[in-house]
């Protein structure tokens, strides 16, 4: 493929009525290397003072960044799960919850997974999807809904878990594939893999 700048065009990953959009990379020194998206404007339109402002301007628009450089907060005081359904949540869940509620956590749930992950990201604490008698294996997503937020609260110093694995560590079988999720400020989610993987032996060994 053809190079946009000094980014190698990868692979196109969409194609709109006025631009196409792919995949770049960029080779740095020291081996490392940049990979970026890119946006080009197809060529009918390439020429046209009036479709190239509004192409910039939405790239600014684009740019603003309302939280620069996120970083979760290492401990929160608040926690995030459908306590409706407590009664189905493993034992293990049900502790770590009687836990936080102890230290003086609150609960705040709105039932969107973006918003609460976004408060989460913000503020810390810890988000929680647990598996329940009814779905064993959770109801969210792996791919397209566990993997992007892991990653994003990876980056930001954060964790994710399934209670068994790093949500980044699990290797999908199916597309649709469900898993648990736990999701936070590192301190609030490697607690709770401490009281989960504890009952996982406790029950092993009992």
């Amino acid at each position: 493929m053809s190079k946009v700048g000094k980014y190698e065009l990868v692979r196109k990953l969409a194609n709109g009525g006025m631009a196409e959009v792919f995949l770049a990379r960029s080779e740095w020194m020291g081996g490392l290397a940049k990979t970026v998206v890119v946006k080009r404007i197809l060529a009918p339109f390439a020429e046209d003072p009036a479709f190239i402002e509004m192409f910039f301007a939405e790239a600014r628009l684009a740019s603003l960044l309302s939280h620069p450089n996120i970083e979760m907060p290492k401990r929160g005081n608040l926690y995030s799960v459908n306590e409706a359904n407590a009664d189905g949540f493993p034992e293990s869940y049900r502790t770590y919850l009687s836990r936080l509620r102890s230290r003086g956590y609150g609960s705040r749930y709105i039932g969107s997974l973006v918003a609460d992950f976004h408060r989460t990201l913000l503020k810390g604490g810890v988000f929680l999807y647990p598996p329940t008698k009814k779905n064993p294996n959770g109801k969210l997503r792996l791919l397209y809904e566990a993997n992007p937020l892991a990653f994003i609260a990876e980056q930001a110093g954060g964790y994710a878990t399934s209670g068994k694995t790093r949500i980044m560590d699990i290797e999908p079988e199916t597309i649709h594939e469900r898993t648990p999720f736990i999701i936070g400020s590192r301190t609030e989610v490697l607690e709770f893999d401490e009281i989960h993987n504890a009952a996982a032996m406790e029950s092993a060994t009992g």
